[in-house]
């Protein structure tokens, strides 16, 4: 009896065939061994044909490649060992196929899912993290550590508690926004609490007053994509400034650029805090024929400085910084319009905001 041995994640399948056993075992890089050869050993050493006798093929929409899979073949005592040149994916499916003379043996498998953690999750940040913010702020967010289970009265888990323990009420919109991966969650404060002029909820005045001090309070009922309760409650203190009406501005400084064979960031400032999700969202960086680059953003100094950080190294060429109406600061006022004017209402030289060309050096 031959046997071979796949080493694989999180299962182990054992099967025999035309007298032959094939076992998936339990390991996190895939090799396949070929157990008891010491008859041919000597026959497939002389004649170099271990990668013959010996093969796998990714197998993709029920077609298998024409291809084998890459690798290294060793043999330890009179066993056959291929190892892969590169560790497989998840859900990944793979044909293994023994030739012994003129018999051929296969067998398919698929590596194992990735694993769920079932770690309770985390609030990591909230946003904004500056500890003053205007009375007509929107938007609030709470960034976890691992991916959610949105549920709609998810809103209900935030609490904005006033400087002597009364909670505000009828303060959110019922709805939650969450990011594509579902670790960022937006909470809109409902704007007939904000902006002026809104008859809905006219029965409520402002849910801020200018000089109180509030905390920003996340229950623990939020759950984990496992269905596992945060283990712990969240809170953050803020004061309140006025009311902010004034349009950010954007600063991007071209004598800061990053240097052609780097991946430093390239760094835009904003004359105030920034709508988190509003900036996330809201630029993009193009190379002069007008494609994507890509790459991660990071908010610094309160959400006033954002740094975009290529996937791949900067070139020496020419690049366009790309806005489009998203960015916003705390209050909803866009880098082209205040928020409580009509929406046909915009800044002149609009164009020379929203695109900007610079030269990597």
């Amino acid at each position: 009896m031959r046997r071979i041995i796949l080493m694989l994640a999180s299962c182990v399948i054992t099967q025999l065939a035309n007298s032959q056993e094939l076992i998936i075992l339990d390991s996190a890089k895939f090799s396949v061994c070929w157990l008891s050869l010491n008859t041919i050993k000597s026959q497939l050493i002389d004649q170099q044909s271990e990668s013959k006798a010996l093969r796998c093929y990714l197998v993709d929409n029920n077609k298998v490649s024409k291809q084998a899979v890459l690798g290294k073949y060793r043999w330890s005592s009179d066993s056959l060992i291929f190892e892969s040149l590169v560790e497989p994916s998840h859900n990944t499916h793979f044909e293994c196929r023994l030739k012994v003379e003129k018999m051929v043996t296969t067998k398919r498998f698929i590596t194992p899912a990735k694993e769920k953690t079932y770690d309770p999750p985390e609030v990591v940040q909230v946003y904004p993290t500056v500890e003053s913010i205007p009375l007509n702020i929107l938007f609030f967010y709470v960034q976890f550590n691992q991916p959610m289970n949105p549920d709609f009265f998810d809103y209900d888990q935030l609490k904005l508690i006033e400087s002597d323990g009364k909670v505000k009420q009828q303060v959110w919109r019922h709805e939650v926004n969450w990011n594509f991966d579902h670790t960022v969650a937006a909470i809109l404060i409902h704007p007939g609490r904000v902006k002026r002029g809104i008859d809905y909820m006219e029965n409520y005045s402002e849910v801020f007053v200018e000089g109180e001090e509030v905390t920003l309070h996340v229950g623990k009922a939020f759950k984990s994509e496992s269905n596992i309760l945060i283990d712990d409650s969240f809170s953050k203190n803020y004061s309140i400034s006025s009311r902010d009406s004034v349009i950010p501005i954007v600063q991007f400084d071209q004598k800061l650029l990053p240097k052609s064979g780097s991946n430093s960031p390239l760094t835009i400032s904003f004359s105030e805090t920034m709508c988190y999700g509003s900036v996330l969202e809201g630029f993009r960086v193009l190379d002069k024929n007008g494609n994507s680059i890509t790459g991660t953003i990071i908010s610094d100094k309160g959400e006033t400085s954002w740094r975009f950080i290529p996937d791949k190294v900067w070139e020496k060429d020419t690049y366009i910084l790309e806005f489009n109406d998203y960015p916003a600061d705390l209050c909803q006022n866009t880098i082209y319009r205040p928020f409580e004017i009509p929406d046909d209402v915009k800044l002149k030289n609009i164009e020379d905001i929203k695109r900007i060309r610079f030269s990597i050096q």
